[in-house]
């Protein structure tokens, strides 16, 4: 593709033909997604934008913008030296939508063919200001204030965030495909699904489709009491026998060109088919006070998970440590309620449990390798450099900080390139 491209050429001068230039159409991965035939988002949901249900609008994109970004040359003659943020899917979805790194995008590009989708980075880019000015046809009123936050979003075939969920969300596709699967806020899923070392891009897929093949089904119509595998078996349903979903769960196909939108709290994932750019904004989190103790009553890990990110944030330390406890109790096995405590307790002057809390947040990182499947060695390395930098700062223990630095680098050699905590890191190496 970076032959092709013409120096000096104006963007303006583009070919007439718009077909998807220089960008990689679906592979293996892709094209298994498109064998199973899913449903489109444009024959599911209306076009009416609401806060209670999702919408699709059609040719929300102008033939201009179609032509213009589904020709790869152009884009990198434009944006090519411009830095992206970009970070592995599951450290993004588990660190709240923080980035790594950053990285030219004609590097990041090129890179993206050479690259395990499922392993590589995501870029899901909100300070580049790559195409900021650009305006789609049907955005809600909602979304065109000074708090929405747009975002440019680059992918190759098969890849992906887990499910997550935040503001509302408007996300225009502006080449190649996207899978998307759905859930309502009180929808209650397998925890298989909402795993975020595991369950992203293809293997999210994979993982979802592994419920319809062991009998597991439910209504299309995404009921929000459906809470596992076991409480739609006894349900034999003609609908619910025929549906291709697991348990409040669906799935849809996005085209280039339109526009999906979905309500707050929506929980949502996608998987690239084909390379996939587009552009979406995000409406603020919800600004209602949230419920402490109810959300601890709760003991819903995301909930415990996205809370405790929200109190460390505005330092609120004294109510995340409770929260972050609640996690641990819940959710044992996952490593970031050790990471968050260690975080707390470290800024509240609690220097012994804090360092027994990051130990153990460094034990669960290193044990992510051995997991069946194993998790990536990118997402083991950034999580090392995370706790890494935790020891060399707020727990000023330098020596075992620069160790445990040395063993990211053992799993990712290249962690460190572009990386936001690259200075602290390489400073307490040399120290």
């Amino acid at each position: 593709w970076f032959a092709s491209t013409v120096e000096g050429a104006s963007p303006a001068k583009l070919p007439e033909a718009a077909d998807t230039l220089g960008w990689s159409p679906p592979g293996e991965l892709g094209r298994s997604i498109l064998e199973a035939a899913p449903a489109k988002c444009q024959d599911l949901f209306g076009v009416d934008v609401s806060e209670d249900a999702p919408a699709v609008l059609r040719d929300a994109a102008t033939p201009k913008q179609l032509k213009s970004f589904q020709n790869l040359s152009w884009v990198v003659r434009k944006y090519g030296k411009t830095q992206l943020q970009v970070a592995h899917p599951s450290y993004h979805v588990l660190s709240e939508g923080n980035a790594e790194s950053t990285q030219a995008l004609a590097d990041f590009v090129a890179e993206m063919a050479h690259h395990s989708s499922t392993n590589f980075s995501f870029a899901f880019d909100h300070q580049a200001g790559i195409g900021q000015s650009l305006r789609f046809k049907g955005t809600p009123t909602s979304l065109q204030g000074q708090n929405t936050k747009r975002v440019f979003s680059l992918g190759g075939d098969g890849a992906g965030l887990g499910l997550h969920a935040h503001g509302a969300t408007f996300l225009a596709l502006l080449t190649g495909q996207k899978l998307w699967f759905i859930a309502p806020p009180a929808a209650v899923l397998a925890p298989e699904l909402l795993d975020p070392v595991h369950a992203h891009g293809i293997r999210l897929k994979r993982i979802a489709d592994s419920f319809v093949t062991s009998g597991c089904h439910a209504s299309p119509k995404m009921p929000a009491d459906a809470a596992s595998c076991a409480s739609s078996e006894n349900d034999d349903t003609s609908d619910a026998a025929s549906s291709q979903q697991p348990p409040g769960l669906l799935q849809c196909l996005q085209d280039a060109g339109t526009a999906l939108y979905l309500p707050k709290n929506w929980l949502h994932a996608t998987v690239n088919v084909g390379d996939a750019a587009a552009f979406a904004l995000q409406g603020p989190p919800d600004d209602e006070e949230k419920d402490v103790e109810a959300i601890i009553a709760s003991g819903s890990t995301e909930q415990l998970a996205g809370l405790a990110m929200t109190l460390l944030s505005a330092g609120r330390l004294e109510e995340a440590l409770p929260v972050a406890r609640k996690m641990l109790e819940v959710a044992p096995r996952d490593l970031r309620p050790y990471f968050y405590m260690g975080e707390i307790l470290a800024m509240t002057g609690a220097g012994a449990e804090a360092l027994e809390q990051m130990d153990a947040a460094k034990d669960k990182a290193m044990a992510l390798a051995h997991d069946e499947p194993p998790a990536p060695k990118e997402l083991v390395a950034a999580w090392l450099l995370r706790i890494a930098y935790t020891f060399c700062g707020p727990l000023e223990s330098v020596e075992k900080g620069a160790l445990i630095l040395e063993q990211a680098l053992t799993y990712d050699p290249s962690a460190l390139v572009g990386h936001q905590l690259a200075p602290g890191l390489e400073e307490c190496k040399q120290l």
